[in-house]
């Protein structure tokens, strides 16, 4: 397989577009990093580093960030990434009781949270519906942000009590 800079592969793709991103994930050393081969037609080209080498990107946010800074980023692009056994997280091997413990406290933080915020649209919502000069699209955006956040409170409380449940038995 040819191997392209960016930069160059940037070029080319001006005529005919980029078909297909591709990124492997790799060991590299006690980490993960990511291989890009960018698909312009049918030709794939391993993306390189400017020594020529095969270059490898920490995460699939370096790698778009990179591309998206030189215009190779489109809407319907593709984009396939393999090895993600790599990246699978580890077997837990310690605590799993202390660990639980930490999950609820951590939820229930995040489920207050999500209980003021709710409050919070709840009255910016009420203000919006006494206010005739409010837009329609303003008020439906507020009502599935708070929607959204009350689906979340709802899922973190259940979880809470599943966890819960759990550990007392």
């Amino acid at each position: 397989m040819l191997r392209k800079q960016l930069a160059a592969l940037a070029v080319l793709a001006l005529n005919s577009g980029v078909s297909q991103f591709v990124l492997e994930a790799v060991k590299s050393g006690a980490d993960i990093a990511f291989k890009a081969t960018v698909f312009i037609g049918p030709d794939g080209y391993r993306v390189a580093d400017d020594a020529g080498k095969v270059k490898t990107f920490r995460d699939a946010d370096d790698f778009l960030k990179q591309a998206g800074a030189l215009g190779m980023l489109a809407d319907e692009t593709p984009f396939t990434m393999r090895g993600l056994a790599l990246v699978a997280p580890k077997p837990f091997t310690g605590d799993i009781v202390k660990k639980n413990q930490g999950i609820v406290l951590a939820y229930a933080k995040r489920q207050e949270a999500a209980g003021e915020r709710a409050n919070k649209l709840r009255t910016e919502l009420t203000l919006m519906e006494a206010d005739p000069t409010v837009p329609q699209s303003l008020k439906d955006e507020k009502t599935a942000q708070k929607a959204s956040v009350e689906e979340l409170g709802a899922w973190l409380a259940a979880e809470i009590l599943r966890i819960n449940a759990i550990l007392a038995a």
